[in-house]
């Protein structure tokens, strides 16, 4: 869901670039994950970002935040939502889970058909898997991908 808030941000994405890297460290047969990766996304707003992942932690805690820096602020959107400008600091937090929550809203959908809850359309996610394949695509190639 990374991708999805970068996109809810920072706008569409024009060129995509990425790398990864494959340690061998898996005994599991025909495994073909990615060890750890950078993605680099360019956006038709002028905007850049990179997104780094990896499974190499195994069973530690891992992080899935989103920071942005723009001039004179620095946002986070991760366990809770920090503003930072010179001076000042804003957090906006939930006692709830957002990704349980997020899960919960997905199951109901479709177990009842009922997709009113779900904030985002099949059209936006369309979008976002277009990125993910882009990405995917530059890392086989090793070379930039222009949606």
């Amino acid at each position: 869901h990374i991708f999805d808030l970068a996109r809810f941000y920072l706008g569409e994405v024009k060129r995509v670039h990425a790398v990864s890297a494959s340690l061998g460290r898996s005994s599991t047969k025909d495994y073909d994950v990615e060890d750890a990766s950078v993605v680099n996304l360019e956006f038709k707003s002028g905007a850049v970002a990179n997104i780094s992942s990896t499974t190499l932690l195994d069973d530690m805690p891992g992080r899935a935040d989103l920071v942005l820096y723009g001039e004179k602020f620095q946002m986070e959107h991760g366990g809770s939502l920090k503003l930072r400008t010179p001076g000042e600091l804003q957090e906006i937090s939930s006692r709830q889970d957002p990704y349980l929550n997020e899960d919960r809203v997905f199951i109901e959908a479709v177990r009842t058909g009922k997709k009113k809850a779900i904030l985002s359309s099949y059209d936006d996610a369309f979008r976002t898997l277009a990125v993910t394949l882009a990405a995917s695509q530059s890392m086989r190639t090793g070379k930039p991908v222009r949606l």
